[in-house]
């Protein structure tokens, strides 16, 4: 639960982010509707990667965790998930801090999550086969648990 409250709000903060430097170039007046202007950038900037690295530390702290070792298969696989949402979200933010961020973080993320690497070819279905085959690496920790 902690490790999703801090990743959605990161994720809340880069949007506000973006919508302050959006505003800035119009007025330099406060955001309409919000509490928040131009002035305020820096700060909610640091809360947002502050949030950023809450959250992987979390997941680290959870995949570490005697007791989900117990739940897996491979937890130790579980170890490559942490330095890729902190790249995922680090790169979101630096994004954003270079002005690409013009709407909501996970419509930008998502065709980019598609090439993997690959800018030639979009294919998001590989995101969801690699979700699948994680799956199956990671979620049969004890024979009772397996479903086949």
């Amino acid at each position: 639960m902690a490790f999703a409250s801090f990743l959605f709000l990161s994720l809340a903060l880069i949007k506000r982010v973006a919508e302050v430097m959006e505003s800035a170039d119009r007025s330099p007046s406060k955001v309409s509707g919000r509490g928040y202007g131009p002035d305020d950038l820096l700060i909610l900037e640091l809360f947002g990667v502050g949030a950023t690295f809450a959250s992987s530390l979390v997941l680290a702290l959870y995949v570490q965790y005697e007791s989900t070792s117990g739940r897996f298969n491979s937890p130790g696989l579980l170890w490559g998930i942490v330095p890729l949402v902190l790249l995922w979200s680090c790169r979101m933010w630096l994004s954003t801090t270079r002005g690409y961020m013009h709407h909501d973080p996970i419509m930008y993320a998502l065709p980019r999550l598609g090439h993997l690497g690959d800018r030639r070819r979009h294919d998001p279905g590989r995101v969801g086969r690699a979700g699948r085959i994680a799956t199956v690496l990671t979620s049969c920790g004890r024979e009772d648990r397996c479903a086949d």
